[in-house]
């Protein structure tokens, strides 16, 4: 616990009575300013999606959405990005710039079951608290398929 006192122009006030405090996460004050006093793992954990609009809440509080109203699911978008004369697949996803506790992750897979990131496989293209684009290192062509999830993984 701590003592508090406080101190101005005018002296100083009288200890006051025990305080207790604890330090939240980033990821504890989204969730408290969301659902409350709410604790059902349920309505709150990483994967809940208490508002069916098919994106867990760790994936609503990595892109800044709101995960009680699927009318503000926050969508990735894809882009075409040209390098010279070649044409990439990108996405385009927007982050919670509070969220400095959790790893988003672009990923691709070209069959839907191998899925990989990193070198030889996918490229930042530009990064801010705010925003993040991906692009694939594969080139687009007439018989590719590049397939891009998004990972969230708390730090």
């Amino acid at each position: 616990y701590y003592r508090l006192k406080a101190f101005n122009d005018f002296g100083e006030s009288a200890y006051a009575g025990p305080v207790h405090a604890s330090t939240w996460t980033h990821w504890k004050v989204w969730q408290n300013t969301h659902f409350g006093a709410e604790t059902d793992p349920g309505q709150i954990g990483y994967f809940a999606d208490v508002d069916n609009d098919g994106i867990p809440n760790i994936l609503e509080y990595a892109m800044g959405g709101i995960p009680t109203s699927a009318a503000s699911a926050p969508r990735p978008t894809m882009e075409i990005l040209q390098l010279g004369s070649t044409r990439y697949p990108a996405v385009r996803v927007t982050k919670n710039p509070n969220a400095n506790d959790v790893v988003i992750t672009v990923e691709v897979s070209s069959d839907l079951q191998t899925w990989r990131s990193g070198e030889g496989h996918t490229v930042v293209v530009n990064e801010t608290p705010s925003l993040l684009i991906v692009r694939s290192t594969e080139p687009i062509s007439q018989n590719s398929k590049i397939f891009f999830r998004i990972r969230a993984t708390m730090q």
